[in-house]
């Protein structure tokens, strides 16, 4: 794929566009997956029809960088984003997959291409509804088996597989573990460790960001351990996965 480390993070930006800013200005990433990244009006559009304006909004901008949304309507509001440094994607041939049924305001799918090599990157955010779960999108898909694929986000989910031990399990977990499990994944990142911290006293620190690697990527010999750093998430209380 390439004769440096590409270098690859997935984070919780919750919302703050000098949280995604400073990630872009100052991080030394090749690949920045995003989940909850600032969204908001970036200009307005003016007509004969509508003299007034309509806000045009978008994700926060730096020239250092390409950013990539998923297919979304004007009204959505994306939860996830990527952004590829400038350098990288120069060479690089860089596919939105924006029709898949998986691809929407929560999941996002790039294709990285270098040569004859392909390695795909889904980036996921799971929006809670106040009933139920919002995976219906990811349970009824299918990945491919053969390609070497990452899949990171914020799941919002605690299972047996990832939580810590006095975790209440939420009731969609066994259906998200068997499309792991039914699609080749597993789990990538350190084991047990502590990814969100809340800043309110009656909510117990959790897991909710995960980073899976499918079979086909495990065989493939591509990918480094994963690391973690509360540092590089510059404040935010989720952890940066490396």
């Amino acid at each position: 794929m390439s004769e440096h480390p590409i270098h690859i993070a997935s984070v919780n930006a919750h919302c703050s566009t000098a949280r995604v800013q400073g990630l872009l200005q100052c991080s030394s990433f090749d690949i920045i997956l995003l989940q909850e990244p600032w969204v908001g009006t970036i200009d307005v559009q003016h007509s004969d029809s509508d003299p007034t304006g309509t806000d045009i909004t978008g994700t926060t901008f730096n020239d250092m960088w390409e950013s990539f949304l998923p297919a979304h309507s004007p009204d959505n509001i994306c939860k996830v984003t990527a952004y590829v440094c400038s350098d990288l994607a120069k060479w690089l041939l860089i596919r939105n997959y924006l029709a898949l049924p998986i691809s929407g305001p929560n999941c996002l799918v790039l294709d990285i291409v270098s040569d004859d090599k392909v390695i795909c990157l889904i980036n996921f955010y799971h929006c809670v509804p106040p009933r139920g779960h919002g995976l219906h999108p990811l349970l009824a898909s299918e990945c491919d088996k053969v390609v070497p694929m990452i899949l990171c986000g914020d799941f919002n989910t605690h299972s047996h597989l990832w939580s810590l031990p006095s975790t209440t399990l939420s009731p969609w977990a066994i259906p998200l573990e068997e499309w792991f499990d039914a699609n080749n994944f597993s789990l990538i990142r350190p084991p047990r460790t502590v990814m969100w911290v809340s800043d309110w006293d009656n909510q117990q620190s959790s897991i909710l960001d995960l980073i899976l690697l499918n079979t086909a990527g495990i065989v493939s010999n591509q990918f480094s351990d994963t690391s973690i750093s509360f540092t590089d998430s510059l404040g935010s209380d989720h952890t940066t996965l490396l």
